[in-house]
């Protein structure tokens, strides 16, 4: 079994169709646990570092933040990689994630979700939070227009940051792509695994039944153009946010991990090898 995950030798050259839409994913494995009771074990341990997270991670990512902005204002050219937590969750959540980013060498940034908000106004304040970290670093305007900084969301972040990529002014805050981990571009109109029940009711960026904005954002997916490249990543083993509630056919590429740890949990930034995996791909978009 790999230890570590590389991007370039384990993406095979196999594809896997999926039902919806008819699209075609690039299927990434690392192992042959694919068993579900496995798939469950790994889980439980990506939710306790999930919970665990919350607790400790808040003073965490508020210095990872704090060490970008020194280790960018000392190295204007480094690569900035903007983070942003899904649904009921916060910076706390993706520390470890950052941890990765920072060892493969870029400089990772935390983004407040603001999931008490609409979609737009939570982008507007991650654009706020941008131009304001700009602006401590002594980043200017034009000098941002030609940065090649990445956005890494997951989750209802992923879908802020698919959301932001279809902004013709993006590239004015110096972000050139965007790693959707686990997005769900179309909501989810009927909860189908036990997952699924218990929160999606409360998702009101995913609950197409019973939202509204869940609904316009969904039918603007296919309307609006992409400003920058977008690349999906899925689990194989994500019963949240499955497979094909990813599927984003105006995505540069798409990723399925066919690994027992590639759960929605897994995907997070609670889980070592999913880190690596994801970190491996950051150095790809």
């Amino acid at each position: 079994m790999q230890k570590k995950a590389d991007f370039r030798e384990r993406v095979l050259g196999q594809k896997k169709k999926e039902a919806s839409h008819g699209h075609d994913w690039t299927v990434v494995a690392y192992d042959e646990l694919r068993h579900r009771l496995k798939s469950a074990i790994y889980n439980i341990k990506s939710i306790a570092n999930n919970a665990v997270d919350k607790v400790i991670g808040g003073p965490i990512a508020w210095a990872q933040n704090k060490r970008t902005e020194y280790q960018v204002r000392k190295d204007p050219e480094k690569k900035i990689i903007y983070l942003m937590s899904g649904f009921a969750e916060e910076p706390a959540n993706q520390w470890r994630y950052a941890r990765t980013l920072r060892k493969e060498g870029f400089a990772p940034y935390h983004l407040k979700p603001h999931n008490d908000l609409s979609i737009d106004d939570a982008v507007e304040k991650a654009k706020e939070t941008v131009k304001k970290l700009h602006e401590k670093v002594g980043i200017s305007e034009e000098d941002a227009r030609k940065r090649y900084g990445l956005f890494s969301g997951h989750s209802d972040g992923a879908r802020k940051g698919m959301r932001w990529a279809q902004d013709p002014q993006i590239i004015r805050y110096g972000i050139r792509g965007i790693q959707a981990r686990a997005p769900t571009p179309y909501g989810i109109a009927k909860a189908k695994t036990f997952g699924q029940k218990l929160i999606i009711p409360y998702a009101k960026l995913d609950n197409t039944k019973d939202y509204k904005e869940a609904r316009e954002i969904a039918l603007d997916v296919d309307k609006k153009k992409l400003y920058v490249p977008v690349d999906v990543i899925a689990g194989l083993h994500d019963r949240l946010v499955t497979p094909d509630e990813a599927v984003f056919p105006k995505a540069r590429k798409m990723y399925l991990i066919d690994d027992a740890r590639s759960t929605h949990f897994g995907t997070s930034g609670s889980n070592k090898l999913m880190n690596q995996y994801q970190a491996a791909h950051i150095k790809e978009l």
